[in-house]
């Protein structure tokens, strides 16, 4: 079903948090998405990519497991702290160390600094590493390396920061790239630098070995992300009179160092000093070596201050002239000769790379999965956004003489709004819709009012809603509603400007589908967001479903069309047959009123055997005229067919799986003590479906990929919502149920991998139920036969990803509730 694959594959950030072992258990949306992820061909090729080159955690997990089941200690030869498990040294310079750490309390990988607290003036040391507690606390950027939190103890001061997997650009420095590949890589460094430099921050020390990779996007030089880190000598652009002496030594790195700051002087430093350091950066991509080069300090500290620039360098000169320039612009001795920001440097390189192209920021989401399904819509970047502004006669140019507040809000808003939705927290979001609503108050008290402004601030909030829908973070959730909400109110407001602009009319669609479909994966205690007569999302995604038809009959693709009248279709339905299962016949019968009102409402639109199939297969349907068949061609959408075998195959065996659980009034018998009745109960299940599919000239072999792809979701989404409203016995129901299908379809299928992967995903439902009531013992039990059950898969398809993400997830929840 539609509902349950999602509407959005969850972005590359979104991978790395699963896969960095981001607490799953706290987020009630998180087994919908990791479901998605261990099934959805799309998400394990990003996966795949991603495990090719880092599969340090998956690796430090299966060692942990081959060696022992609980915590193990770290070596003796590393320190140790309270809270952490130190794995092994990432490097050391002055006076710090860092170690890749385990932070016990968050389950999660980390980057751990240790500064030792030694010799007299230790107030001294403390402060001044509370000055880069200062300094990296004010930094929210995606590409610097974000500070978790800060420990101390008699003899060490901890900094937590987020492990980047991926070296330092260091290591990447020979590896072969392109003048445009290093442009970009530059560039978006410099993008970052400037956001710091905004808070009144330097950095003062840039160079190869403070540029960390991210290599989760894949290992080529497009894909590579940057993030700056160790602010240790960062600078407050206000610097007292009464300098302590200790401040006024040179301090940084000498092959990156800016003259300048060889006088130990801070009021010299500026924006234009780090702008010297990223400028040696550049240097080095291009010629594999620094800008100047000695056998000693005295030999580079002599060319830094009386040589010219290195121009002359034989790679450098290889480099096209334009970009030989801006190198050498950099690196000019006296500062007002330089960049004077690093926005002036990102600027100056995207027009040597495209001088066509004004100057922007492009968003971090990608493109909403399912609207690209089938029609192309050109996707409009920040780029032309910012030029659409910045010319719109309602605000002024970028060249105008006086420039209005109106017009560094708006940039600043469109900069905010494309970050990645990583780096969003409950506060930052708060920020981010404060800013939106203001906007677009501005906007509709416009007169005349904008229909471009309309159209392309609601797509940007459309796209940020997305991202906030598909995050891990179910804290995010609220907020996109509230952006949707907003994104929907401008997208409105231009379908009334303009009633037949088909790409308005897809936006504002889109945005009522994801609206919809948020309401089904969320638990909201906002009020607001319900109806005062009805409970949650049924009256939500009907009421909105039944608001979007009129636009629904306005577009004039017919692919375009169907696809969307199909999306809404499959929402309802699945939701329908949702609460059927879960037992709750009432919001079951409203979710069925609501899609019979669609249905009525689509007009020739009927006659579709997309859509007339998908109706068919409601359960009302169903239990009136049977299960319809699905024919060979005659199909719009040229994955109906086999989206819809695939569901119908699922909606018979769920329904077989709910009838069974339904029946059994004993709780006690439910949780299932007898082992002969158990396995009777998954046989009648799986002899019921095989004959039906016989019946229906399924393949066959579909129902193993079935069993863990498709039931596993309901299954556990469902599992999930009782044991929320502790009724615990149908969630044992249920557990026992898909136990005994497993067990059945393991004897019917005995090498199939995804029926051993739905062996692990029952134990673990069996596992949080036992967890429910208090009984370790049995909790314990079912997650070592998780675990074992995932090895088996791991033994089956060795090079299986699925079965890896199991192993590790099951080592990593065994490990922690045998410590807790």
């Amino acid at each position: 079903m539609k509902l349950e694959q999602g509407p959005l594959c969850p972005d590359a950030a979104v991978l790395r948090q699963l896969c960095s072992g981001i607490d799953l258990d706290t987020h009630p949306a998180d087994p919908q998405v990791i479901l998605h992820i261990e099934s959805c061909e799309r998400c394990q090729k990003k996966l795949e990519q991603w495990a090719s080159d880092q599969r340090t955690v998956v690796t430090q997990l299966l060692n942990l497991q081959n060696t022992s089941r609980t915590c193990s200690q770290a070596p003796s030869n590393l320190p140790e702290l309270s809270g952490f498990r130190i794995d092994r040294e990432l490097g050391r310079g002055g006076a710090a160390v860092v170690y890749l750490a385990e932070d016990l309390t968050t389950q999660r990988r980390v980057a751990l600094k240790l500064i030792a607290i030694t010799g007299d003036d230790k107030q001294s040391l403390r402060n001044q590493w509370r000055d880069e507690v200062r300094a990296a606390a004010r930094m929210e950027h995606h590409n610097i390396v974000r500070l978790y939190r800060v420990d101390e103890t008699s003899s060490h001061f901890a900094l937590v920061f987020e492990y980047v997997p991926g070296g330092t650009l260091r290591d990447w420095r020979d590896k072969a790239a392109s003048p445009v590949q290093i442009v970009k890589f530059i560039r978006t460094i410099a993008l970052a630098i400037q956001h710091i430099h905004r808070g009144g921050i330097l950095h003062l020390d840039l160079k190869p070995s403070n540029i960390l990779i991210d290599t989760s996007l894949g290992n080529s030089w497009d894909h590579l992300v940057p993030k700056v880190s160790d602010f240790g000598i960062s600078s407050w652009n206000r610097v007292p009179n009464n300098v302590d002496p200790h401040h006024r030594q040179p301090r940084g790195t000498l092959a990156y160092m800016a003259p300048e700051q060889l006088l130990g002087e801070p009021s010299l430093l500026s924006p234009a000093t780090d702008v010297y350091g990223l400028g040696g950066v550049l240097f080095t991509l291009l010629t594999g070596e620094s800008p100047y080069r000695g056998l000693s300090d005295t030999q580079i500290t002599q060319k830094l201050l009386n040589s010219d620039v290195p121009t002359s360098n034989e790679a450098l000169a290889k480099a096209p002239q334009g970009l030989r320039k801006i190198t050498s612009r950099c690196l000019e001795k006296h500062p007002q000769d330089r960049f004077q920001s690093m926005q002036e440097l990102a600027d100056a390189l995207q027009n040597w790379h495209d001088p066509s192209t004004r100057t922007g920021t492009s968003p971090s989401g990608l493109p909403f999965g399912l609207r690209t399904f089938l029609f192309a819509i050109p996707t409009v970047t920040i780029v032309i956004l910012a030029s659409i502004w910045l010319v719109s006669p309602s605000l002024p140019t970028k060249n105008a003489t006086v420039e209005l507040p109106d017009q560094r809000k708006i940039n600043e808003w469109a900069d905010e709004i494309t970050q990645e939705v990583a780096t969003f927290d409950v506060e930052r979001a708060t920020r981010l819709i404060d800013s939106t609503r203001r906007l677009n108050q501005h906007v509709l008290s416009q007169n005349p009012i904008s229909f471009e402004h309309c159209l392309q601030y609601g797509k940007l909030q459309l796209q940020a809603a997305e991202g906030f829908t598909a995050s891990l973070n179910g804290e995010l959730h609220p907020f996109a509603d509230t952006l949707l909400t907003e994104c929907i109110g401008l997208l409105f407001q231009a379908t009334e400007l303009r009633p037949n602009d088909q790409l308005a009319i897809n936006e504002l669609i889109a945005a009522r589908y994801t609206k919809c479909w948020l309401s089904e994966i969320s638990e909201f205690s906002d009020e607001s967001i319900r109806d005062p007569d009805h409970n949650q999302h049924p009256w939500i995604s009907g009421s909105i479903t039944i608001d979007t038809v009129p636009y629904l009959l306005r577009l004039e693709n017919r692919r375009q069309q169907i696809h969307w009248m199909s999306q809404f279709q499959d929402l309802l339905r699945s939701a329908s047959w949702h609460f059927r299962w879960r037992s709750d016949p009432a919001k079951s019968h409203l979710i069925e009123q609501f899609e019979a009102q669609l249905w009525n409402e689509l007009g020739d639109a009927r006659q579709c055997r997309d859509l007339a199939v998908r109706h068919a297969l409601t359960a009302s349907q169903v239990t009136t005229a049977g299960w319809p068949k699905l024919p060979i061609e005659g199909w719009v959408l040229s994955d109906s067919r086999s989206d819809l075998m695939r569901e119908t195959i699922l909606c018979y065996l769920a329904e077989q799986l709910w009838s069974f659980t339904a029946q059994s009034t004993n709780p006690e018998d439910a949780v299932g003590r007898n082992d002969l009745s158990a396995s009777d109960c998954g046989d009648m299940v799986l002899r019921s479906t095989l004959d039906f599919m016989e019946t229906q000239q399924f393949d066959k072999q579909l129902l193993p990929s079935i069993l863990h792809i498709e039931l596993i979701r309901p299954v556990a989404r469902i599992s999930t919502e009782l044991r929320r409203e502790s009724r615990l016995s149908t969630a044992q129901q249920w557990q026992f149920g898909f136990l005994s299908l497993a067990n059945a379809c393991q004897r019917e299928y005995p090498d199939d991998i995804n029926v051993t992967l739905s062996l692990s995903e029952a134990h673990l439902q069996a596992w949080k139920n036992a967890i429910r009531q208090d009984d370790d013992v049995a909790a314990i039990a079912a997650l070592e036969a998780s675990l074992a059950a995932a090895e088996a898969a791991l033994v089956l398809a060795p090079d299986s990803l699925r079965a890896r993400f199991q192993v590790a997830d099951r080592i990593r929840r065994l490990t922690r509730f045998q410590t807790q």
